[in-house]
């Protein structure tokens, strides 16, 4: 009941009481009063006068229990209407989390798909990023992998950051906060940094009791989101739901690249080299069929890390080897990562020649390349390559690494930024071109 009814019901019951008090008295003087009067007319009006405010009085009392009932009524169909809203909003607030969950559950059925589709490690990160991004509305999502060796520290294989996928050289090392990262995976457990507007959360996956990486998920948040414990509580569940799925993604194609990829540079590594150079080799011995190998070693590379730091050594390797794929495509034509700053490509049915003009347009490339480091600066680098080809004097796959790495140290002595291509290679080019010539003719 409102204060103003409560007043208006307060001073609306003293004249009624009145209007009985001055009833009751009017009656006393007709009634028991004598019988005998000097003005009988008196009593008639008193009588009137006492049954007109009997009257008055009995309507207003009515009144006031009318309108105490009407304001009752209100009062419950308001409170029936406060209760009616709260339950909508009831309602409202469990079909948004149903719908979440929904939304949840099916961006894990398509990550299921994604896992069940796709082998390749960088296919899978390609197609499971945006979905990722879709469920957790992140600015930025970032995949580290623990590499092979134990004493190096979480390296960045991947970055989700303004709607594209990133790999290798590409990945935007400024906005990272590897510091977090390392943190989830030495404690095995989640973390999680807000510094204003930006709430960024870091959750290992395990496989096997090992910590295989860390995904790092950054989005903008406002205070009302930052103060919804039920939104927080939420969005962690979702991010570890969505963290056992990836872990179920990448751990085979990730184990894999442990020993197939090089971290740094995103080029195969030495071991798979090995395997690789071995098979070409007993098919070149078996079938003929010809194998040419490209030697690739930065100029003046321990200079840069003299000069700049390991750091922006790090920097060039990655994006000469950056360039290096760029122009190498296929089963055929594969880049390893040899050693150090030294780079191999391995061209399976292919000639020296076809090679030679390879290994020349990717030395153009590097050189025309400016490797921006890490304080913005920029630099220039150049590269040296060897080409060389199975020939018949060669008795072992080492051989033709021996003459590839032969005319290399040959273009380094003469003036670096060159391609040589090995001569007796060429020689049993030139003659296999012959010999089919004349088969041809035959």
């Amino acid at each position: 009941m409102s204060k103003g009814l409560q007043t208006f019901l307060a001073l609306s019951i003293v004249p009624s009481l009145a209007g009985f008090v001055l009833a009751g008295h009017y009656f006393t003087r007709v009634f028991l009063r004598p019988t005998l009067t000097d003005d009988p007319s008196g009593d008639i009006s008193a009588a009137a006068m006492a049954s007109m405010t009997l009257v008055i009085s009995a309507v207003l009392v009515l009144f006031i229990v009318l309108l105490f009932k009407a304001d009752h009524r209100k009062s419950r169909l308001l409170e029936d209407h406060r209760s009616l809203e709260t339950n909508l909003q009831r309602t409202s607030t469990q079909l948004r989390h149903l719908r979440e969950e929904v939304d949840l559950l099916a961006g894990l059925r398509e990550m299921t798909r994604v896992v069940n589709r796709e082998q390749s490690f960088t296919k899978i990160i390609e197609e499971l990023f945006p979905i990722i991004h879709g469920l957790t509305d992140a600015d930025e999502i970032v995949l580290y992998l623990n590499p092979e060796e134990s004493d190096f520290r979480l390296s960045p294989r991947a970055q989700f950051k303004d709607q594209k996928t990133l790999f290798g050289s590409d990945i935007d090392h400024s906005s990272l906060n590897a510091s977090l990262a390392e943190k989830a995976s030495n404690a095995h457990a989640q973390k999680s940094s807000a510094s204003g507007d930006r709430l960024e959360f870091a959750l290992p996956f395990l496989v096997d009791d090992q910590t295989l990486g860390v995904v790092s998920v950054t989005r903008r948040i406002d205070e009302t989101i930052a103060e919804d414990k039920r939104w927080m509580r939420f969005y962690e569940r979702s991010l570890r739901s969505i963290l056992s799925h990836m872990a179920l993604a990448v751990r085979n194609p990730a184990l894999y690249d442990r020993a197939m990829i090089d971290a740094l540079t995103q080029l195969y590594t030495k071991r798979n080299f090995t395997g690789a150079l071995d098979k070409a080799f007993k098919d070149y011995v078996r079938d003929g069929n010809q194998t040419s190998l490209i030697m690739v070693d930065i100029d003046k590379f321990k200079s840069v890390n003299d000069e700049c730091g390991h750091l922006a050594g790090d920097h060039i390797l990655a994006g000469v080897a950056s360039r290096i794929l760029a122009n190498v495509d296929g089963d055929d034509i594969r880049a390893y990562r040899y050693g150090g700053e030294e780079i191999a490509i391995i061209c399976r049915n292919i000639l020296l020649k076809e090679a030679t003009e390879l290994a020349e347009t990717i030395r153009k490339a590097i050189e025309s390349e400016q490797f921006e480091l890490h304080d913005e600066s920029k630099l220039n680098v150049t590269a040296s390559l060897g080409v060389a080809s199975f020939d018949p004097t060669m008795r072992t796959k080492d051989s033709i690494v021996e003459a590839a790495d032969a005319v290399l140290y040959e273009a380094k002595r003469n003036g670096r930024n060159q391609t040589r291509a090995h001569k007796k290679s060429l020689l049993q080019a030139m003659n296999q071109r012959k010999t089919t010539k004349k088969r041809s003719a035959a």
